[in-house]
């Protein structure tokens, strides 16, 4: 992005899929990812006590060359319109190019 007298330029870069689903993923063995999201990851889902970070719910993870989507299915917290957006925009985003990368 440059800045300029009139504004901002800004331009787009072409990515793999694979390179953008690598870029909005963490690891599963991130320190950022809460331990029951670790657990989901392993056993398929986890219920935890503690509460999750606001920025767990959307969040996307990688393990074993696999993409995942934490969602958060039942609690006491309920679901900020916000997250629930980012969630579920990030869900389709994820299947989507999961469908696009299965293609290639």
């Amino acid at each position: 992005m440059n800045d300029t007298d009139q504004g901002e330029v800004v331009r787009l870069a072409p990515v793999t899929v694979q390179q953008a689903l690598s870029d909005l993923s963490a690891p599963v063995s991130s320190p950022l990812l809460a331990d029951a999201v670790r657990r989901a990851v392993r056993e398929g889902s986890a219920t935890t006590h503690d509460p999750l970070p606001d920025d767990s719910t959307g969040r996307v993870v990688e393990h074993d060359g696999q993409f995942y989507v934490v969602q958060r299915v039942a609690g006491t917290g309920g679901w900020d319109p916000v997250a629930r957006t980012i969630a579920l925009t990030t869900l389709v985003v994820v299947g989507a190019l999961s469908i696009v990368l299965r293609r290639e």
